[in-house]
């Protein structure tokens, strides 16, 4: 089971903006709407990750039973479906195009699918600095 660690982060903290950083984002329940919820805790190791801390790049778990073809890669922001276990593993919506997202400055905003390649940026806290 994974040690639980301190995550508190103040808006101080945000060095590039919290209208600029990801706070949550929009994931449809599991098949069998077991994991998923945001007060499940559950999550595919049984260590509340991926259940209440989804990252932008998570890693599907060969080791879940009902995951055994989604590979041990990073999946990102795409379309997903109700049916699939794979689609558990990043965020996604049930909305054509593209999902909610709450920011650190208390805002919502939908964002599209093809924003995929920049989620990593808007999910740290600090600023990734200006392209080489």
């Amino acid at each position: 089971m994974a040690e639980a660690r301190s995550t508190a982060v103040r808006v101080a903290d945000i060095t590039d903006g919290a209208s600029n950083t990801l706070a949550a984002g929009e994931r449809p329940p599991s098949p069998d709407m077991w994991v998923g919820w945001w007060y499940a805790g559950y999550g595919v190791d049984f260590s509340g990750t991926a259940d209440t801390v989804l990252g932008v790049r998570e890693r599907a778990s060969p080791d879940y039973p009902q995951m055994p073809d989604c590979g041990p890669g990073s999946t990102s922001f795409r379309p997903g479906a109700l049916t699939s276990w794979c689609d558990v593993m990043h965020y996604w919506s049930t909305h054509p195009g593209g999902g909610n997202f709450l920011f650190a400055d208390g805002a919502v905003r939908f964002l599209p699918y093809s924003a995929a390649e920049v989620m990593p940026a808007l999910a740290a806290r600090e600023a990734a600095g200006p392209p080489e």
